[in-house]
């Protein structure tokens, strides 16, 4: 029975950037926590208003909740 590759910096940077992004879209499309923690990544190469932004939505929609 074959091995399943093992997951690593290295497995992971030799797929490249268009595999990844689309595996990430894949999973973000699925995965609401998955999709929470990309836009927080994102939002972090924005700047610290940008976290802020998406700090405050959350706790707007634990508010409501």
């Amino acid at each position: 029975m074959a091995r399943k590759p093992a997951l690593s910096v290295e497995s992971l940077v030799a797929l490249g950037p268009e595999k990844l992004a689309q595996i990430i879209l894949d999973e973000a499309a699925d995965s609401a926590p998955f999709r929470k923690r990309v836009n927080a990544a994102l939002a972090a190469l924005k700047g610290p208003d940008a976290v802020a932004k998406l700090v405050d939505r959350r706790l707007a929609a634990l508010e409501r909740a």
